[in-house]
């Protein structure tokens, strides 16, 4: 099932619903195009930057494309990569 997040981005429900039956935002991650794109612009440059501290720290519906390590969160393990990802030409 997917639905419009109020960002304007379509999100999947990852399998879970909440127990009354609707979606919940901690169910719904958003659907990535680039990892390291934060603020799905199709590129990754000093922009995206805070928005990859923000989701590091607060976490929230769209930090999908800061979790590289695919664990569901964007927390330490996905540093290293979204570091290389910003360095890329």
């Amino acid at each position: 099932m997917r639905r419009r997040m109020s960002t304007g981005y379509w999100c999947s429900q990852l399998g879970v619903s909440s127990p009354d039956g609707t979606y919940d935002d901690l169910w719904c991650q958003c659907l990535c195009f680039l990892l390291g794109d934060m603020d799905h612009n199709y590129a990754v440059n000093g922009v995206d930057i805070q928005f990859f501290v923000d989701c590091a720290i607060y976490g929230g519906p769209d930090c999908g494309c800061g979790d590289f390590n695919g664990n569901g969160l964007v927390d330490m393990g996905d540093v290293s990569d979204f570091i290389v990802r910003l360095l890329m030409p």
